[in-house]
This record gives C-alpha cells, structure tokens and sequence, in this order.
C-alpha cells in the first residue's frame, strides 16, 4: 500500500491535474460546497499490476469513521484524533476505475455565516496544530517526525452574498506548497501543470462579473473560471471575484 501512495504521489506531480471547487448557492444564501481533483490522467499511468495488488476499483463515498475503518490507502491520512475532528463534517467520494477517477470533498450544505467561520476555524486549526507538530519534530529523529496535516482541500473561501451581488475572497493553495515532501515543494514547474477550477452555481440571473476571464452558463446563472495553478502562487487574489446580479 505505501508503495502505491508513493507512486500515485510521484504520478500526481508529473501530469496534469484539475482541481474544481464547485459551490451552490441559494436565495436564500445557503451554501453547498465541494473540492473535486480529477485524477483520470493519472491513473493512466499507474503500472496495472500495481493497482491489482491494491483496492481497484473504488467507488464509494465515506465519512471520516468510515473512511479510517476500510483499511485502503485513502484511510491513512485520517487516522490521529486530529484529523478526524477536522474532518468530521465532510463526506469522501473516491473513484478509481478505467473509465473515470478523481476524490471529490463534499461539505453538507449551511447557512452563509455558517460556511465561513467553518473554513475559517478549519484554517486556523490546521495552522495551529502543523505549528505544534513542527516544534515536536525539532526534538524527533527524523524516523519518528510526526505528519503535518494536509487535506485535500485547495481553498477555503470566505464568501460575501446579498440579493445585489456575491464575493469570493481567499488564496488557493499550491500543489508544491500542500505537499510536505521538501524536495516536492522545490519542483516550481510542475505549477503550470495544475489547472484550478471554480463553478459557482447561483439562483439569480448574472449582471457581471470582476474577473474578465470568468465564462457564464448559456442560462446565466453559472460562472466558471479556469487558470493555472502557477497563476495562484504569483498572485493570491488572482481567484478573488465579484459577481452584480440582475
């Protein structure tokens, strides 16, 4: 199993990947959230006798207790108490197969305020605990150097929404920055290779939007905007935008 982790990781950063963070939201303000990374081209190249060794094919969607309980290699980044309370409130939606594979982190729907002080809370203890477990390791041999927490969630967003408009504001964070493998996180070229993704789904008809890039749905009510990675590192804001309504 670590071998297959191992391998996966080594794949991941040397093809093209699309991460999307797709959110729903309603008149009312309510929010549905989820972050999809496409992982098709990937698997691609995964030797297949490498993948008959291990769980394939996967298709299931588990909660955190569940996930911890499989055994597969998706568990192991979930298994200290830490990991699951951060994690607790999502479900996981893993799919492996010839035809389709990607890990797509789902957040049940809540309320506007609700939303951001879980991302916000989720962010601060993230930091909080990676701050504590790098002091430890100061004291570890590196054979016993403890994880830092990284889930596979690449933005946590802090959104703004009134019956006149909608604004999105918060970095992305870059492949090269989530990995906790140092020489992973000097590999800056791999940064173009990374698509980013947003699709925000809204109720109301779009008047316009900030961002020149973004594209609308033919029923004007979906925005979707596409850039590299590479332009997230250089730019935090670059994936900040407002939306005026009809």
């Amino acid at each position: 199993m670590k071998q297959l982790s191992i391998l996966l990781l080594g794949i991941f950063l040397l093809t093209s990947c699309e991460i999307t963070e797709k959110v729903y939201i309603d008149k009312q303000g309510n929010v549905s959230y989820s972050s999809n990374m496409d992982l098709t081209q990937m698997m691609e190249m995964v030797p297949k006798d490498e993948l008959k060794e291990n769980d394939y094919p996967i298709d299931s969607i588990f909660t955190v207790d569940g996930i911890t309980k499989s055994q597969t290699e998706f568990s192991k980044g979930f298994e200290g108490d830490e990991e699951k309370e951060l994690m607790k409130n999502f479900k996981i939606h893993v799919k492996l197969d010839d035809d389709e594979s990607f890990m797509n982190m789902i957040l049940d729907k809540k309320n506007l305020n609700d939303f951001n002080s879980f991302m916000s809370n989720l962010s601060s203890d993230i930091e909080r605990i990676n701050t504590k477990r790098l002091k430890q390791n100061e004291k570890l041999p590196d054979s016993a150097q403890l994880d830092l927490i990284d889930i596979p969630i690449f933005s946590m967003p802090k959104l703004s929404y009134n019956k006149k408009s909608f604004k999105r504001t918060g970095p992305i964070k870059s492949i090269t920055e989530s990995s906790n493998n140092e020489q992973m996180k000097g590999m800056e070229g791999l940064k173009d290779m990374v698509r980013f993704k947003l699709e925000y789904h809204f109720e109301r008809p779009i008047k316009s939007v900030s961002d020149k890039s973004a594209r609308l749905s033919p029923d004007g009510k979906t925005v979707y905007i596409e850039k590299p990675m590479s332009i997230a590192v250089e730019d935090p804001k670059a994936f900040d935008f407002e939306v005026k309504f009809k």
